[in-house]
């Protein structure tokens, strides 16, 4: 019985069944669509990019023209700030995570970011919501 069949090793179910979730997984993710950019009416677009750059700590990716988008920290997706004379000021329906909303309220505060919304305990969650200089507001949620 020293052969090489009677050699292998014995089958795990679980690991199979892990590799085959695996793979499912990459064909998944290879057909799945994954957000890039979304976009956000902006009165002036490198303005914009520096006020979410010195406020909010974002990345500014790009300044090419009408292509402006900036991006936070750990994200790989940018907003990109579309400049326009029409905007449409309000509830974006973009949401941030932060891991403690009251302490991210307090920093960003302190940098002159305007809340609309403070921190604010629901049974849901905990949210605040704030304006970037066009009146445009985005949502943070605790994570």
């Amino acid at each position: 019985m020293d052969s090489i069949s009677s050699r292998r090793e014995p089958p795990n179910r679980r690991r199979d069944a892990a590799y085959r979730d695996l793979k499912s997984a990459v064909r998944s993710r290879a057909s799945m669509l994954r957000f890039d950019d979304v976009a956000v009416v902006v009165s002036n677009a490198k303005r914009s990019a520096k006020w979410f750059s010195t406020k909010l700590g974002f990345k500014i990716r790009s300044q090419d023209g009408h292509w402006v988008t900036v991006q936070p920290p750990g994200s790989s997706v940018v907003l990109h700030l579309c400049e326009s004379k029409r905007r449409e000021r309000g509830n974006t329906g973009i949401g941030f995570m932060a891991a403690d909303v009251a302490a991210t309220v307090k920093r960003l505060r302190k940098k002159g970011v305007r809340f609309t919304r403070p921190a604010t305990e629901t049974e849901w969650g905990t949210f605040a919501m704030f304006v970037d200089p066009d009146g445009n507001e985005f949502w943070i949620s605790q994570e």
